[in-house]
């Protein structure tokens, strides 16, 4: 079961932010007007069809920073510097697409080596750039410890950690720690229950005001225009819950998301995460799995990523 878990999660997100990527920065009216029915290529930043982009890359990159069985965080900055310098972990071997917040980070590492003081802290740098590579996370917890993993304030401070790498504001460091519950949940088995009890779960394990309309108990009842697809990290979180929630199909999901516009690949991508365990990656369209370029590469890390946890 873990190994199938982790293909769909992994998978449903790399190829949400593949099907996104031709679409990003198109605004909501824009993607009405001509909106996305299917994985094209080109687009935004005129890349072949199955080309994933930043959000992939730190997913793979954070598969890649195990050591002796658990998440080595030099390594993991180290690993984003490789992506971000050498292109390590992208299909074509260079980057590019990397959030601001990200590369302030990322300097900050080169001219330091320590990350515990690169995150950045101001409240305008909560973009969706710690959410959108966390599902590793999620994955390493379930497999260690079950669904019940974020009982430990050891385990709910990693994910902490591994998103002030980056994004070190309470806010980024709350929505990792939401998604995370929401996906030891799903990864359980659950299916929508799931989103709900994750829901539930973090309710306590989290802090800022910003996430009271995403625990509110009607929120999966509000009418999708009321959701953004903006690169702010709350609603990044809003919208895939809602949309992984009221979805009927992974190809309907991630087409919602990236219907929202803006930050369509990483809207898609944190949304297809959640929706790829849900509904299985034998639910994923074949054609957009076998559309995506070195396909191979991403499953042997995935099995790689196992067996370096287990």
């Amino acid at each position: 079961m873990a190994v199938i878990n982790c293909m769909s999660a992994i998978f449903g997100g790399i190829i949400g932010d593949i099907v996104g990527v031709p679409y990003e920065f198109r605004s909501r009216n824009e993607m009405l007007a001509n909106p996305c029915t299917d994985m094209i290529g080109y687009g935004t930043y005129n890349k072949p069809s199955g080309t994933w982009s930043d959000d992939s890359s730190m997913i793979l990159a954070t598969m890649d920073s195990i050591v002796d069985k658990t998440f080595n965080l030099d390594k993991m900055m180290l690993n984003f510097i490789e992506w971000q310098v050498n292109g390590k972990y992208t299909q074509d071997g260079f980057m590019f697409s990397i959030g601001d917040t990200t590369i302030k980070a990322l300097e900050a590492y080169k001219n330091s080596l320590n990350y515990q003081i690169c995150g950045q802290k101001r409240e305008n740098n909560n973009g969706n750039g710690s959410l959108m590579r966390i599902m590793p996370v999620a994955i390493y917890l379930f497999a260690k410890y079950g669904v019940d993993a974020l009982d430990s304030k050891e385990n709910v401070k990693l994910i902490e950690d591994i998103s002030s790498l980056t994004h070190a504001h309470e806010i980024s460091k709350n929505a990792c720690v939401i998604y995370v519950s929401v996906a030891l949940h799903l990864l359980n088995g659950e299916g929508k229950e799931g989103i709900l009890m994750g829901l539930e779960k973090s309710k306590n394990l989290v802090s800022h005001k910003c996430f009271k309309r995403l625990f509110d108990k009607d929120f999966f009842k509000t009418d999708i225009s009321e959701l953004s697809g903006s690169g702010y990290v709350v609603n990044t979180i809003e919208s895939s819950l809602h949309i992984a929630y009221n979805s009927n199909s992974y190809k309907n999901s991630i087409l919602t998301a990236v219907n929202l516009g803006y930050d369509t690949d990483t809207t898609a991508s944190v949304t297809g995460g959640l929706t790829g365990i849900m509904y299985g990656i034998e639910d994923i369209d074949k054609a957009w799995l076998s559309g995506v370029r070195k396909k191979e590469y991403v499953a042997d890390m995935c099995n790689k990523f196992l067996n370096d946890i287990l």
